[in-house]
C-alpha cells in the first residue's frame, strides 16, 4: 500500500469541463422538454377527471423543470469548483517546486 497520491490537474480540468458542459446541455435541453410536456387543459378532456390529471400533470412537469433546473446549476457548480481545485493544486505544486529549488540552492551555497 502506498502512502501517497497524484492529483492530475489535467484530469481535474477535463472533469471540470465535461461537468459544465452538462450543465448547459441539461439548461439548453429544459427549453425543449418545457415545449414538449406542456399542454392546455383541454389536452386531458375537460371532464372532471381530464382536468385533475391536467392540473396534476402540468404541476408534476412545472417542478421537473425546477428540479433539472437545480440539477444543472449543481453540474456547473461542480464544474467551476473542480477549476478552482486544480488551481489551487497547481499554485500548490508551483509553491513547494519554488521552496525547493530555494532550499536546494541554500545547500549548494553551504558547501
Amino acid at each position: 500500500m502506498s502512502d501517497s497520491f497524484v492529483i492530475s490537474i489535467q484530469s481535474l480540468r477535463e472533469s471540470s469541463s465535461e461537468f459544465r458542459q452538462l450543465g448547459q446541455q441539461l439548461s439548453d435541453g429544459q427549453g425543449t422538454l418545457k415545449s414538449q410536456v406542456a399542454g392546455g387543459p383541454d389536452v386531458w378532456g375537460a371532464d372532471e377527471e381530464g382536468m385533475a390529471f391536467g392540473g396534476a400533470y402540468q404541476e408534476v412537469a412545472a417542478k421537473m423543470g425546477e428540479l433539472l433546473g437545480a440539477l444543472a446549476e449543481a453540474f456547473d457548480t461542480v464544474g467551476h469548483n473542480l477549476n478552482v481545485h486544480a488551481d489551487n493544486v497547481d499554485a500548490a505544486d508551483e509553491a513547494v517546486k519554488k521552496r525547493l529549488a530555494e532550499i536546494e540552492r541554500g545547500i549548494g551555497g553551504r558547501a
